[in-house]
């Protein structure tokens, strides 16, 4: 498997498990010490966004705000 490939099954189904979560399951634990699945999701969305932003030439500029709605929306404020 390619490069683009694998990350692009790893990014659909990423979206598949994010897109599970409901809004009141984002401030629950995780196996993280410390971290909420809310810190998790946005550390991990903002660092894949990060560096597709940098890739493009485009890094987003500010705060990554994860949304109740993290498989479908997310910003950077």
């Amino acid at each position: 498997m390619d490069i683009l490939s694998a990350l692009d099954q790893t990014f659909r189904h990423g979206h598949t498990v994010i897109a599970a979560v409901r809004p009141d399951q984002l401030d629950n634990a995780t196996p993280c010490e410390g971290w909420t699945v809310r810190d998790l999701l946005g550390h991990t969305i903002g660092v894949v966004a990060g560096i597709g932003g940098g890739v493009s030439g485009q890094a987003p500029k500010g705060d990554f705000e994860l949304s109740l709605d993290p498989a479908g929306h997310a910003s950077f404020e």
